[in-house]
């Protein structure tokens, strides 16, 4: 067994697709991540991607459009 490198205050950022923007805010205060949303209705488009890692403080973008 590879010892795994523990990333102290990281998280893996989830994929959002199709979230609210209030879902969006409730998320981003629960994890202490900062978010710039664009755009109204549910999420396209964010970054870092799914999968990436984040931390806390971070900033990620989220597109929002009303039709997904």
């Amino acid at each position: 067994v590879s010892p795994r490198k523990e990333l102290v205050g990281a998280k893996i950022m989830p994929d959002l697709s199709g979230k609210s923007a209030r879902d969006i805010l409730k998320w981003s205060e629960q994890e202490g991540i900062k978010v710039k949303v664009n755009g109204s209705g549910y999420v396209t488009g964010q970054s870092p991607s799914p999968g990436d890692t984040i931390k806390e403080g971070m900033v990620c973008s989220i597109e929002l459009k009303q039709n997904i």
